[in-house]
């Protein structure tokens, strides 16, 4: 069974309404009947919107893919070197 799950991710200075990053992510997951988000991991809620009931299927795993890639661009791309006035506190 496969599943997909798409999100775009959005982060705005509430000072100043500048949308500081703004990025689509899409990841499509294959479940090979290993188990509940086999090579990835399970997702243990959390989340709103009734996640629990999706642990161990694959479309836990896809949203477990999707917001770890997100993440990992946030991250990347949201800095202190690149956005020093958004790192004053």
């Amino acid at each position: 069974r496969k599943s997909k799950i798409s999100i775009v991710v959005q982060i705005t200075d509430t000072r100043t309404s500048e949308k500081v990053f703004s990025q689509p992510f899409e990841v499509e997951t294959t479940d090979w009947g290993l188990g509940g988000g086999a090579g990835i991991g399970g997702l243990r809620g959390g989340v709103a919107g009734g996640v629990n009931s999706w642990y161990g299927t694959p479309m836990a795993t896809a949203l477990q893919a999707v917001v770890k890639e997100a993440v990992a661009s946030v991250a990347a791309n949201v800095t202190p070197e690149r956005f020093p006035e958004h790192f004053k506190f």
